[in-house]
């Protein structure tokens, strides 16, 4: 999105207006929280189901 922002900026002078970066960000957060996911549950994966704590974890995922 950051291309296709700058790429609309050079070719046609225009930016993103309030409502479509509130889009791009929730569209960004949404993957954020997608990759964070499954890295979790592939971890989880490789352990054979069983959830190990790492030192300093907080029970966050």
């Amino acid at each position: 999105m950051l291309f296709a922002t700058l790429i609309g900026y050079l070719a046609f002078g225009a930016l993103p207006d309030g409502v479509s970066l509130l889009g791009i960000a929730l569209v960004a957060a949404g993957g954020a929280y997608t990759l964070r996911r499954e890295g979790f549950l592939g971890r989880l994966r490789l352990r054979g189901g069983r959830l190990l704590r790492r030192p300093g974890y907080a029970g966050r995922i």
